[in-house]
């Protein structure tokens, strides 16, 4: 659903799209990691955790 009201109208999400960041950070050399995903006020966040 946020894909589609990013594509309508950026503005309405603040200019921000969802980013993949676990293939960034294995590349890096994290393992280990552990994902949660949280809403605050409808908007939708991922918290990653990872070890080096």
């Amino acid at each position: 659903m946020w894909e589609l009201v990013y594509r309508v109208s950026p503005a309405l999400l603040g200019g921000c799209r969802g980013v993949s960041l676990v293939p960034h950070l294995e590349a890096a050399g994290f393992r280990d990691l552990s994902r949660r995903y949280v809403t605050e006020l409808g908007f939708p966040s991922e918290i990653i955790t990872a070890h080096r």
